[in-house]
């Protein structure tokens, strides 16, 4: 039998409800050791901190099940922004990841918990270092928002696999219009479309966003903004009022490039709600908003080639 996993989405510190997934997953643990399961290994998508009070026990758990051999995790680019915030530029002036107010917000709750000056802030950005962009296990894969070969390529030749380089590679993914700043954008963040000024958006953190995320899941021959577009509900205008939700207004169609493997893939990243559900036969998403009052989602996956909203298991 191939080995089975359970893919857990963001967890960005919000460690009881983590803990509650876990144990209906059927993961136990003994003593102070780490969460583990008789015959499954969990995997976790990035994005294990900012925003939620439980930055540090969340990250102490999952830690101690990857460095114990009971589960995986991949970066997301929440572990890759707080790397660029601890990491000064090779000239010494200033941080990949500007240290400005904007920055800091996003920051706030993970450096509460681990001060920038602190050793075992050092320690974390290490240990975040050692996480892979993507995996790449039996019959299966991971990353955390969006599965492109072709930037893919670009990062792992860059390193000579899925890990992020080190010294002046690494501040290639920090420099504006550099193809591998772009490659980690998408990797880490999904493919992205310009807005009209009309449909701009403020997110779940009251961010103005002047793109859209694209849904690279899907094949569309006349794509738009309405069918080839991630809307995030609840989302305002620029003014605070309900945003009406994207037009057809028509995108190119060079834009959408789908993801039209075989091999299945689960990501997260993308604050989804509602009812549990799968992106295509292909890809599903386990991101559904844990910290915003939403749920933490496995995907149970036992080596089938055509993926199911029957295998997402949902705390609480």
């Amino acid at each position: 039998m191939s080995e089975r996993f359970d893919v857990i989405g963001d967890v960005h510190g919000s460690v009881a409800v983590l803990e509650g997934l876990l144990g209906k997953l059927g993961y136990r643990r003994t003593g102070d050791g780490p969460w583990e399961h008789p015959d499954r290994r969990a995997v976790f998508v990035g994005d294990l901190v900012d925003r939620g009070p439980g930055q540090r026990r969340t990250i102490e758990l999952v830690r101690a099940m990857v460095e114990a051999g009971t589960a995986f995790a991949a970066l997301g680019n929440h572990e890759f922004n707080a790397i660029g915030y601890a990491t000064r530029r090779a000239g010494g002036e200033g941080h990949l990841r500007e240290r400005n107010r904007k920055h800091f917000g996003q920051h706030q709750q993970f450096l509460l918990e681990y001060p920038v000056d602190g050793d075992d802030h050092a320690d974390v950005i290490d240990w975040f270092r050692t996480l892979p962009l993507w995996l790449e296990l039996p019959g299966l894969r991971v990353v955390h928002a969006c599965w492109s070969d072709e930037h893919i390529e670009l990062l792992r030749a860059e390193h000579d696999g899925p890990y992020l380089p080190t010294g002046a590679h690494l501040e290639r993914l920090f420099t504006k219009d550099h193809p591998l700043y772009e490659a980690i954008d998408v990797v880490l963040k999904g493919p992205e479309v310009l807005l009209p000024d009309h449909l701009h958006y403020r997110d779940k953190d009251g961010q103005l966003r002047e793109k859209a995320r694209l849904m690279w899941w899907t094949v569309s021959h006349r794509p738009t903004l309405r069918d080839s577009a991630v809307f995030i509900p609840g989302s305002t205008d620029a003014d605070g009022n309900p945003h009406p939700g994207f037009d057809d207004t028509p995108i190119p169609a060079s834009a959408v490039r789908p993801y039209r493997d075989q091999v299945p893939v689960v990501v997260g990243h993308y604050w989804f709600d509602g009812s549990l559900r799968t992106l295509s036969p292909s890809a599903v998403c386990v991101d559904y908003s844990a910290v915003r009052h939403g749920q933490l989602v496995a995907y149970r996956f036992d080596g089938e080639t055509s993926l199911s909203h029957e295998k997402m298991i949902a705390f609480p």
